[in-house]
């Protein structure tokens, strides 16, 4: 998972567990201290009106319903409660019957039976029963209540009566913005993580950018970050390591120039005075046997220096626009002899122009394909070169169906002194990445053991493109 992800998911997870922490108890903390205010005071209501109705009355009325007389008294009695919250009242018989009835009925149904009856009030060991139930009508809501008014024979009926709940509606409007917060605030968090993400990732993959840049080319420019946090010491202290390995880089090729230089000059003299000395012996005598192979010797000896001081000090680059198919075609001809004599298939395909050093671009291609014949099979050889451009880059491909590169040998073909070959210094892609990188480009190398190797070289592109 990305960091930018993390990031996101932790910043939301760390928001919508702080508003469910906070903002759901204290929404059900305020709805149940409302709701037990509201309780208490239908509970007190209830007591006081059974022990203040007419009980004489209940009787005669639960036996014959229709006495007007006693109903209109007792609706009398209830009309003195129907003030404040209760909205209406009212009185059951024993069977929870509805007798009579003062003030506004119920909005569910219309009975006052049909939401608290005779069996769920006397389940009660207090004779009290509160419902749970709310009936939202048009918006509204009601909460029902009752009590058993008892005698000395038993029950002799129920009080019952209804209020309105008008700050459930608050609480709806409080859920709902709730909701429209938690949506607002994933919302910004969502955009503050983005911004906060981009600020964070932008210099991190510079910086990786920047790191794989140094790996790939020592001689990368450096990137500065215009910033005033850990990312700015960050990037200084990139800039001061990569600044170290460059000066370190230039002090062994200095070293290594001048230990070349010490070589070469006697050596330089040695060439001569073998030659001198080998105009004086005949031909015939065995003294002249040995003194060919000591100069072959030291022409072997002047390679190896001339490769150091290649490698260590190489001449300064003459950048230029060069067409890779007249370098490639030069090359090509250079190297008719070798190819006829292997047996081996040349092709080239593509054509562009690059900003490079010519000479430099001959000796890489030159090296490379030299590589390639002494690594293809006799009578089979295939090597093909190819070259693209691709987004103001050059691609110049030189492929071969050779033995191969393993993948250990690939970390360090193009290490100094590094070499597969019984003959070899090991200098010979040191020096070609070298040129590469002094050119502005990069080298890779892609291959797999008895499967062939191809290199790959990034130059850029040195056609000159119209503005549109």
């Amino acid at each position: 998972m990305k960091l930018k992800t993390k990031i996101l998911l932790l910043t939301i997870g760390v928001l919508v567990v702080a508003m469910g922490g906070l903002s759901l108890p204290l929404y059900w903390y305020t709805r149940s201290a409302l709701e037990e205010e509201l309780e208490h005071h239908l509970q007190t209501v209830l007591k006081i009106g059974v022990r203040e109705v007419d009980t004489s009355l209940l009787a005669p009325l639960s036996g014959e319903p229709g006495l007007s007389s006693l109903r209109s008294q007792l609706r009398n009695e209830l009309e003195g409660y129907v003030t404040g919250s209760v909205k209406g009242i009212a009185l059951l018989g024993p069977d929870g019957r509805e007798l009579v009835s003062a003030g506004d009925r119920p909005a569910s149904g219309g009975m006052y039976s049909g939401l608290i009856t005779a069996d769920s009030l006397s389940g009660s060991s207090s004779g009290v029963e509160f419902s749970e139930i709310y009936s939202p009508e048009d918006g509204r809501y009601y909460k029902t209540a009752g009590m058993a008014i008892h005698g000395q024979h038993g029950i002799l009926g129920y009080l019952v009566l209804h209020s309105s709940v008008p700050f459930m509606g608050l609480m709806d409007q409080l859920a709902g913005s709730i909701l429209w917060i938690g949506i607002i605030a994933v919302a910004a968090a969502i955009g503050l993580t983005l911004a906060f993400s981009r600020s964070l990732l932008i210099p991190v993959s510079r910086l990786a950018s920047y790191t794989r840049a140094i790996q790939e080319n020592l001689n990368t420019a450096p990137v500065i970050l215009d910033r005033k946090d850990e990312f700015a010491d960050l990037s200084k202290a990139l800039r001061d390591m990569h600044l170290e390995l460059r000066e370190n880089e230039e002090r062994n090729r200095q070293l290594l120039s001048g230990i070349a230089h010490e070589i070469k000059n006697p050596l330089g003299g040695m060439e001569i005075y073998a030659g001198l000395l080998e105009e004086e012996l005949d031909e015939d005598e065995e003294p002249a046997e040995y003194l060919e192979k000591i100069t072959n010797e030291l022409g072997n000896l002047r390679q190896i220096v001339t490769a150091y001081l290649d490698y260590s000090r190489p001449p300064r680059a003459e950048i230029s626009r060069v067409s890779v198919t007249e370098v490639v075609e030069d090359i090509r001809r250079l190297l008719e002899p070798e190819l006829r004599q292997m047996g081996a298939e040349f092709n080239y395909t593509g054509e562009a122009v690059v900003m490079a050093d010519r000479t430099r671009l001959r000796r890489i291609l030159l090296n490379l394909l030299r590589n390639s014949l002494e690594a293809v099979p006799e009578n089979s050889g295939q090597i093909k070169v190819a070259s693209e451009t691709v987004e103001e880059m050059v691609l110049i491909e030189v492929a071969d169906n050779g033995r191969g590169i393993s993948k250990e040998e690939q970390e360090n073909i193009f290490e100094p002194y590094y070499t597969t070959r019984d003959k070899g210094y090991g200098l010979g892609l040191a020096i070609v990445q070298r040129m590469v990188e002094e050119m502005n480009g990069t080298i890779f190398v892609t291959s797999e053991a008895g499967t062939g190797t191809t290199f790959e070289i990034h130059l850029p592109e040195g056609e000159v493109r119209e503005e549109t």
